[in-house]
């Protein structure tokens, strides 16, 4: 047993002693270069390049070109490889290569230098396209124009350098406005990210207005309150606090019993009161009761717009009333 053991042991020794001269056998003389003396030449590999992915392109990858080795890429660790030539290559984002360098026959890599490589090709950043800006020109109605910056994550919008809030933004008629997007942090904008727009004052643009006339006139029913719009849009009239609807071309009207006691009429075109009295249509004064006859008020009869004054016409009625009761008066003493 113990011859056996030392035998083994024997054995054991003369392979380390073989495997070490074999590691001792000298590189060639340029020191890790191509070439040299003795059967096996030292060869290292020249490293392959990387460029990462942007949100416009797929990363890369160069494959040098070197006498002697042979790169073979997979993208999976465990392969399967293929020999890739030299050249740039690309590859999708996201995904990662393996190379690994293979020197011909009679050649070795260097000992301690790189013969494997792995590279993972992702953005550094999320890319992001701005949403668009959109701009509403001025308009025969609407004097200014507009422009509307939307909502985006990791986009900000700015107008002079100057940050601007989701929402409509009102810009007068010939002012030009430059929107600038700026990404924010962990963010890389893609496509458009700049927009300028001139607002230009609409031409040809007739007046857009409600003209409401008004009339007031005594009649068997009581006063009537005529209303015509002469303009070319839809107007609004108030009349003892009835708003009333007038279409561009329309005549509307109400009629208001005055009682025998008259009644308050109220006229508001727009935000102005254009007519605003107390109206008497009732005339059943007693001839000859009084020598003092109250001068019966005719409901003035007032027409025009919003920017025209009331006129208001007083009955001579009232005048000739008493005229005629004295006369008859004097003529009755003569009488006597």
């Amino acid at each position: 047993m113990r011859r056996r053991l030392l035998y083994l042991a024997s054995m054991v020794l003369a392979v380390s002693a073989f495997v070490g001269l074999v590691q001792m056998q000298p590189v060639s003389a340029g020191g890790g270069g191509d070439g040299g003396d003795g059967d096996h030449h030292s060869v290292t590999p020249k490293a392959p390049s990387f460029v990462d992915p942007t949100c416009e392109t797929n990363g890369s990858y160069y494959i040098p070109s070197q006498q002697h080795v042979t790169y073979k890429v997979s993208t999976h660790y465990w392969g399967p490889y293929e020999t890739r030539a030299s050249g740039t290559h690309q590859i999708a984002t996201g995904q990662t290569i393996y190379i690994i360098a293979e020197v011909s026959h009679d050649y070795d890599i260097q000992h301690g230098v790189t013969s494997y490589w792995s590279h993972e090709f992702k953005l550094s950043k999320t890319c992001v396209q701005p949403a668009q800006v959109t701009f509403v020109d001025p308009t025969c109605e609407v004097a200014n124009g507009s422009y509307t910056i939307p909502i985006k994550q990791g986009v900000i919008y700015k107008v002079n350098n100057v940050t601007v809030g989701a929402g409509s933004h009102s810009v007068a008629a010939g002012t030009s406005v430059t929107v600038t997007a700026v990404a924010t942090s962990g963010y890389v904008l893609t496509g458009q990210t700049v927009w300028t727009h001139l607002f230009t004052a609409k031409e040809g643009c007739v007046e857009q207005k409600a003209v409401i006339n008004y009339d007031v006139v005594c009649g068997a029913d009581g006063a009537t309150v005529t209303l015509t719009n002469t303009g070319n849009i839809s107007g609004n009239a108030t009349v003892n606090g009835e708003v009333i609807s007038v279409a561009a071309g329309a005549t509307v009207k109400r009629v208001i019993n005055t009682g025998k006691d008259g009644a308050q009429i109220t006229i508001v075109v727009g935000d102005k009161t254009v007519y605003d009295q107390l109206a008497d249509c009732d005339k059943s004064a007693v001839l000859g009761a009084s020598t003092v006859v109250a001068t019966p008020t005719v409901l003035p009869k007032t027409s025009g717009d919003s920017t025209a004054a009331a006129a208001t016409v007083i009955s001579a009625a009232g005048a000739f009333v008493t005229i005629l009761s004295f006369a008859v008066r004097r003529l009755l003493t003569r009488g006597v």
